[in-house]
């Protein structure tokens, strides 16, 4: 593979990762499972949610007066072949309650995490075939 198309992959491969959290705070959940392998793995709150289906029920279930912005610091791509990669990152999390008394609700940080995500090309795109975090540093 030409180094042009190794740094194609890669930047295609961490513009699926920012997609996906971009998707999440603009609660474009459709969007945000349509972003994982059709058999993609969340590894999420102790559970892993396996394939689309299971990935949109929990997106479904998030409560609509939740508000999230999601921070994605330090990706790093590391290529496995030439149909799957692994991006490495720093996430930090923050989160509101949109309440009927006030139109601007106050963000709380949550966490910074590590994660890791696991994409698999398809012919056409990157997918997330697996997605797994864990805390990093807590905010007190």
């Amino acid at each position: 593979m030409s180094d042009e198309a190794a740094l194609a992959a890669s930047k295609a491969c961490t513009e699926t990762v920012f997609a996906f959290f971009r998707c999440l705070d603009e609660r474009t959940h459709e969007l945000a499972v349509s972003l994982f392998a059709p058999d993609g793995v969340w590894h999420r709150n102790g559970e892993a949610l396996r394939g689309r289906e299971s990935i949109a029920r929990a997106l479904a279930a998030r409560p609509e007066t939740r508000r999230t912005f999601h921070a994605v610091c330090n990706p790093l791509v590391a290529r496995v072949d030439r149909t799957h990669a692994e991006v490495s990152f720093f996430l930090m999390a923050f989160e509101a309650q949109r309440t009927d008394a006030s139109d601007t609700p106050s963000m709380t940080p949550s966490a910074v995490r590590r994660c890791i995500d696991t994409l698999v090309f398809d012919g056409e795109r990157w997918l997330i075939a697996s997605k797994s975090s864990e805390r990093h540093l807590p905010f007190i």
